[in-house]
């Protein structure tokens, strides 16, 4: 029998209004809190017929170390209860949906949203982290939004609390109504040690590389239409490069995402804090803001070197371009040149002077250019010995 079938009109102090939402082993209820007056959403347990009154005790310490964590992106938990044999918890009704939500509609998200978020979330895990807790089920439909901008984590059901030197002190099992069990997660997002059944902080890593990949490319590293499968594929496959699948994609990112994906712990961003610190960087090379809208319009910088611009590599490097000269007969070298970042105004920075010199002595000039779909145009204005030339690449 259903929470929805079996609850009353009221838990506690909350009047229940309706159901929003039902999963495998919870239903979450649109609530009214009596005494402060205030809309909440109350997410109660499946009863377990077998072993409710140890289920009961169990979730009523545990309910207690999850409410522990405070973290602006994290979910609170405002209460928990039992009435009647039945489990709650009591958190924040938030109404910006979820980050599953989202997908559904966009499918694939810019970098720079992409990146918010996932940084945001990665704030969350290294507070969880340094308190000995992880989370174990991290995926698009437990991380819900405030607001357009911030998400949080939601659903610590499957928190797992371990000591200070990484054994296993309390393991919050309380969600999964499936006795003991050593698999708990969501397949598509599972690291390779936590479907050995050994779930550490490296774990949540893989998980929001996974997520991370979703965003980037429109489907999570792994798919297939058995579980067993998509587990396996975790264990023994490669995922593919997320510039196979999304070209605008530069190659530095992938990398980045693919070290969180990495089949052996050791070999992942050993915090979440070390995964920010990679992603930062990268925004930083990208010059990308992580509140920037639209990641798809560039406009080149002046050059460093004397090196004009010819050709581009934007599915190896994406904003961070690789240029050869040949503007000029001899010298011709190879250059970095970072790409200003879109939403720059035309006035600061919309022409660039730079110069180039070669066997037929030096040329001024201007560049503007614009990076769509993988393609990269760029227009030249060049003056030499009074002479104005116009090029476009």
């Amino acid at each position: 029998m259903w929470p929805e079938e079996i609850v009353g009109p009221t838990l506690g102090n909350y009047s229940i209004l309706r159901p929003i939402g039902r999963g495998g082993m919870a239903t979450v209820f649109l609530a009214k809190d009596k005494r402060l007056q205030r809309e909440v959403a109350i997410k109660v347990f499946q009863p377990r017929p077998h072993d409710n009154e140890t289920f009961l005790r169990r979730f009523a310490r545990e309910a207690r170390v999850v409410a522990r964590l405070d973290h602006p992106n994290i979910l609170s938990v405002y209460d928990y209860g039992e009435q009647d044999g039945i489990a709650y918890f009591v958190m924040p009704h938030l109404t910006h949906g979820s980050l599953r939500e989202r997908l559904q509609q966009q499918k694939v998200m810019s970098i720079p949203d992409a990146l918010n978020i996932t940084v945001q979330i990665l704030r969350a895990l290294q507070y969880a982290h340094e308190r000995n807790f992880i989370h174990r089920d991290i995926k698009p439909g437990n991380i819900l939004f405030k607001d357009e901008l911030t998400p949080v984590l939601s659903d610590f059901g499957l928190v797992k609390f371990i000591d200070e030197d990484g054994t296993n002190a309390l393991d919050v099992s309380i969600i999964t109504q499936t006795g003991d069990v050593s698999i708990m997660g969501t397949p598509q997002y599972m690291a390779p040690e936590q479907i050995r059944g050994r779930p550490g902080r490296a774990s949540d890593v893989y998980s929001i590389g996974a997520v991370l990949y979703e965003m980037l490319t429109g489907a999570p590293p792994f798919t297939a239409e058995s579980a067993i499968v998509v587990l396996s594929k975790h264990l023994y496959e490669q995922p593919h490069p997320m510039n196979t699948l999304n070209p605008s994609i530069p190659f530095e990112l992938d990398q980045v995402v693919q070290r969180a994906l990495a089949k052996q712990e050791v070999d992942r961003y050993p915090t979440p804090a070390a995964f920010i610190e990679a992603l930062t960087e990268e925004a930083q090379k990208l010059q990308t803001n992580l509140n920037m809208a639209d990641p798809q319009t560039v406009m080149l910088p002046e050059a460093e070197t004397k090196t004009p611009m010819m050709t581009t590599d934007p599915y190896k490097d994406g904003y961070r371009t690789v240029y050869h000269s040949d503007l000029t007969e001899e010298g011709t070298t190879e250059q970095h040149i970072i790409a200003q970042p879109p939403g720059t105004t035309k006035s600061k920075r919309s022409s660039r002077l730079c110069t180039i010199t070669g066997s037929h002595g030096s040329l001024r000039c201007f560049c503007a250019g614009r990076l769509q779909r993988g393609v990269l145009s760029v227009t030249w204005r060049m003056r030499s010995s009074g002479k104005r030339e116009e090029a476009s690449l």
